[in-house]
């Protein structure tokens, strides 16, 4: 066999180990057989609009919902009674205008994002629940407009690009400086660049360094790590090949992407609704019962499971419960304990 002979078999070769990795990755949602969650009710009820975001705070449950009466509701996690609301909406001391949960900073401040301030709050909740603002300071670029920021390491702030960018993902210093910008999908997919940087809003989770991006329009999931002030992807997963019409994402053509990611135990889980533009038309089917497992560092598809009941947002304890959201047909906190 000649040398050219030997060197297209070695192309070949490569070539078919190179999609064996790319299918491995990209596992077929569909294929893996989903573990069914059942949940379990409260002692009490919560009544609340539908929250933005759920996290823990020692042994309480922090739930972020903008009401009258407070955006921070603080429960007890065993059985949730509240134990204080507070931050109210409105424009006087210790109040936000338009607030969203950005994350707990040293386990001891809160910080919160006025959307329509572009202002970051480090909020105290002081030991008879009461809402203290530390510091409050403003997003320098004036052409950014940013949404689900989330901090990193306490040191960084991480934002989803709405406005002022040709890149999904910001990361900014602790006073909000712009630092870089990352995160396109159209790499390889014979796209110039991103239009309408909108329809690449998504949530993020974070574990010291690394840091995972989970896209809501658009099933894609993306897991970085921070090394000497700079963002390395280190994986990435698509439920489905995305879909472009001159440069934009085609959303009817798509499944319904990531509500929510968390990351715990060295696992990322993912909210996942796969759900097309016309099964999302029946307002009774169109929130998602399936969470995606994840390996945190190799980005291996772990498990698929199943609930019982919708669920939009949630948060993981040390324990394997998971607090979760749900918003049909009323808003409720639901819990699964996994097996």
């Amino acid at each position: 066999m000649g040398l050219k002979q030997n060197f297209v078999i070695f192309l070949l070769v490569l070539f078919m180990f190179s999609c064996t990795n790319t299918s491995d990755k990209n596992s077929n949602i569909e294929s893996i057989k989903g573990i069914s969650l059942q949940s379990s009710s409260f002692q009490n009820e919560l009544i609340i609009r539908p929250p933005q975001a759920l996290d823990l705070w020692n042994d309480d449950l922090l739930v972020f919902s903008a009401g009258t009466d407070g955006f921070i509701t603080i429960c007890n996690k065993e059985n949730l009674s509240c134990k204080s609301k507070m931050g109210k909406i409105g424009g006087g001391p210790n109040e936000f205008i338009s607030p969203q949960y950005a994350g707990i900073v040293q386990n001891k401040y809160i910080n919160i994002y006025d959307f329509n301030l572009r202002q970051l709050s480090k909020v105290e909740i002081t030991q008879d629940n009461r809402c203290v603002e530390f510091s409050r300071v403003k997003l320098k670029d004036d052409d950014l407009f940013v949404t689900n920021l989330h901090v990193l390491n306490d040191n960084y702030i991480l934002g989803s690009v709405l406005m002022g960018m040709n890149e999904p993902i910001v990361l900014m210093d602790a006073d909000l400086n712009v630092i870089d910008s990352f995160g396109g999908v159209t790499e390889g997919l014979g796209i110039d660049s991103i239009k309408d940087i909108k329809s690449y809003i998504g949530r993020f989770s974070s574990c010291k360094d690394y840091f995972v991006h989970a896209m809501n329009d658009l099933g894609y999931l993306a897991c970085y790590k921070l090394s000497d002030g700079k963002v390395v992807k280190l994986w990435e997963f698509y439920a489905e090949q995305p879909i472009f019409n001159d440069g934009m994402l085609n959303k009817r053509r798509l499944k319904d992407g990531f509500w929510d990611v968390s990351i715990k135990n060295n696992q990322v889980y993912v909210i996942y609704n796969g759900k097309t533009y016309d099964e999302r038309k029946d307002k009774s089917k169109r929130f998602p019962t399936t969470i995606l497992v994840f390996d945190l560092y190799d980005g291996n598809l772990c498990k698929k499971y199943i609930t019982d009941k919708d669920i939009c947002r949630f948060v993981l304890d040390e324990d394997g419960v998971i607090y979760g959201v749900g918003t049909n047909p009323e808003v409720e906190i639901v819990k699964y304990i996994l097996p």
